[in-house]
């Protein structure tokens, strides 16, 4: 985290996003969830960052979104610059994101 938020935007050609991955605990509350992305981005912010990007969401519900699509028809996926319904992806997009979030895991 240190590392990205020194980068200066300036000298980047796209800009800096900073991709974050966090999947909360099934034993942690709403509010000890919430309580852990805010220390994250307070403390990025502090240490000069700009852009961060938060997925939150594991493999298993991907995957379960393209057996059951019916059930996620409000998930929402971020795809290099923009945000699409998950169920409404070509199958190779979904198995490309399912790839990535196991990966980063």
């Amino acid at each position: 985290m240190r590392d990205i938020a020194k980068l200066k935007p300036e000298h980047m050609e796209n800009n800096v996003a900073f991709n974050v991955k966090y999947v909360p605990n099934a034993n942690d509350t709403r509010e000890q969830a919430v309580d852990t992305v805010f220390s994250y981005v307070k403390a990025y912010c502090e240490l000069g960052g700009m852009q961060l990007q938060f997925n939150m969401i594991d493999s298993e519900t991907l995957k379960d979104a393209m057996a059951h699509p019916e059930n996620y028809q409000n998930l929402i996926v971020r795809i290099s610059g923009y945000n699409a319904r998950f169920v409404e992806l070509s199958r190779d997009l979904q198995v490309e994101l399912i790839e990535r979030s196991q990966f980063n895991a």
